[in-house]
């Protein structure tokens, strides 16, 4: 946590500033006396070791509470035994120190004023003779703590587990200045990066933009499709059935039961009732007149005639329906 330093820079330099020169003067008595080492974790290991070559059994028991009170109490409770092995290690490091450097005393005030919290753990059960043990780094129980391999290791895991526990501290939003640095240095580059292979297909006179595609209808191969004989047929068929029902094109066809003196009578049908229509081929339709009342005397087959085109007019209009969804069909 390189960046704390420099967080610590720029509050000394606001209160400069500002001219809080006894709040200046109390910070930087307060940095001098940081148990945390400026969350530096070389320099955290470095204050283990130099209480354990000092013998200081007080001291490495405060720090280490220190430590347990700022920041160990806030991990998940799966990193409590991991945290129990590198506090006991530190232990047996300061006990292990002491016997190297002779110092008897100190291993005589280690176990008595650890025994009520160190007694009832099974590992440390044969630690409690070691001060009655001649030579205990030739001793198989504890040969392996008196080699270097072992205080290396034990360092080393102190040094990873308190980098890791700093990186899930919650930061003050202060700290935060260099993730939002470095997001903005990697966004601007990212930038550059898109601006450079924009502009290059542009200074060589070249886009990358495709031509789009022609546009085709859905029908465009149905209209392109030749009809066959029996669509023709079927289409000439529609044609003149049509032309033949709106009485248009070449004159309508007359009914050989309702001609009658050079005139043709055509009904039209609907679901309500027919309604009769005197029209004559060559009387302009100014001059056309609707059937008299009397049309049934003067015509006396005249009910059987309209029943005859309501029954025709019925079987032309679902002849009709039926060619128009036959040509439908085709066509699609």
């Amino acid at each position: 946590m390189t960046h704390i330093q420099y967080v610590d820079e720029l509050i000394r330099e606001y209160l400069l500033f500002r001219g809080f020169a006894g709040t200046l003067k109390m910070f930087d008595i307060e940095l001098k006396q940081d148990k945390e080492k400026g969350f530096r974790v070389d320099r955290i290991v470095d204050q283990f070791l130099q209480l354990i070559y000092s013998h200081d059994l007080n001291a490495v028991r405060e720090f280490w509470h220190h430590l347990h009170s700022r920041m160990f109490s806030k991990l998940e409770i799966e990193f409590t035994s991991s945290l129990k092995k590198l506090e006991n290690g530190v232990l047996k490091l300061f006990l292990v120190n002491a016997i190297c450097n002779n110092k008897p005393e100190k291993v005589t005030e280690f176990l008595n004023k650890m025994a009520p919290e160190l007694q009832h753990q099974a590992e440390w059960k044969e630690w409690f003779l070691i001060p009655f043990i001649k030579n205990p780094e030739e001793n198989p129980s504890f040969s392996l703590y008196f080699s270097r391999q072992w205080q290396d290791t034990l360092l080393i895991s102190l040094h990873n587990f308190l980098a890791c526990v700093y990186q899930v501290l919650p930061q003050p939003t202060l700290s935060g200045y260099e993730e939002e640095v470095t997001r903005l240095r990697r966004l601007t580059e990212e930038n550059e990066m898109l601006r450079q292979r924009l502009s290059l297909p542009l200074s060589q006179g070249q886009t990358s933009t495709q031509p789009p595609l022609d546009l085709m209808d859905d029908f465009y191969n149905i209209a392109q499709e030749t009809p066959t004989t029996n669509n023709e047929s079927q289409v000439n068929t529609l044609k003149n059935l049509i032309r033949s029902i709106g009485g248009g094109g070449g004159g309508a066809t007359s009914n050989p039961v309702l001609s009658s003196s050079g005139n043709s009578m055509f009904y039209t049908v609907s679901d309500s009732k027919p309604v009769s229509k005197q029209r004559q081929n060559s009387t302009p339709s100014h001059q056309m007149k609707t059937a008299s009342p009397s049309a049934e005397e003067k015509i006396p087959h005249l009910g059987v005639a309209k029943r005859s085109a309501s029954v025709e007019g019925r079987k032309l209009r679902d002849s009709s329906s039926h060619l128009l969804r036959q040509h439908s069909h085709s066509l699609y």
